[in-house]
């Protein structure tokens, strides 16, 4: 069943994410947030929800877009012969890393494990890191 989420249960999905990627834990973001010691002690209540997910996709494409711009406006630079005649080797190396690293950041990775299974089907086992979901099939 799907459905639609409101505003003020992403907004505070958000507010959980927030602390987290400044580093602090799941357990201390949620009793931050107001909420009880028995969910904090257990992250899944909160991150299994439709909210957080949408949340997670919301900033992850953000993050997708700024680096999109940010690379984009890198091979300008380094698309511009007068700018790099005016730059040093070292800033032009520097470009160029952060330019690979972005597009690194951006580049799925996937593993996949088969498994043979006693009944004759195939489990598959897929992790991915980038923008791919993991998931396990089985045929």
């Amino acid at each position: 069943m799907d459905y639609e989420v409101s505003e003020d249960k992403i907004k505070r999905a958000r507010e959980y994410i927030e602390p987290k990627k400044k580093g602090m834990n799941k357990h201390d973001a949620l009793i931050a947030m107001g909420f009880s010691e028995s969910t904090a002690k257990s992250p899944s209540i909160v991150e299994n929800t439709k909210a957080y997910q949408v949340a997670v996709e919301q900033i992850l494409n953000k993050n997708k877009a700024s680096m999109g711009i940010l690379s984009s406006s890198i091979e300008q630079k380094l698309a511009d012969e007068q700018l790099l005649d005016k730059m040093s080797v070292h800033e032009v190396a520097q470009l160029h890393k952060v330019l690979a690293d972005i597009h690194k950041i951006m580049t799925p990775q996937v593993t996949i494990k088969e498994e043979q299974m006693k009944d004759g089907t195939t489990k598959r086992t897929v992790w991915g890191q980038g923008s791919v979901q993991g998931n396990t099939t089985e045929e």
